[in-house]
C-alpha cells in the first residue's frame, strides 16, 4: 500500500476505507463468475457511508 500512502499524502485526506461494491453479470475476472454462478453477485455499495 505504498502508492495509497504516498496519494494520501499528496493529497492530504483524513483517512481512507474500503468499501464493498457492485457485482453484476458480465464483470470480468477469474472469481466473479463463479460468484455469480453461486447467486453472490448484487450491488452493496452503501453511498451514505461513502458519502460522509
Amino acid at each position: 500500500m505504498p502508492g495509497v500512502q504516498r496519494a494520501m499524502a499528496r493529497l492530504d485526506v483524513r483517512g481512507h476505507a474500503s468499501f464493498g461494491g457492485r457485482l453484476t453479470e458480465g464483470a470480468h475476472g477469474r472469481i466473479a463468475p463463479v460468484i455469480l454462478r453461486n447467486g453472490k453477485g448484487g450491488d452493496f455499495r452503501d453511498f451514505a457511508a461513502i458519502e460522509h
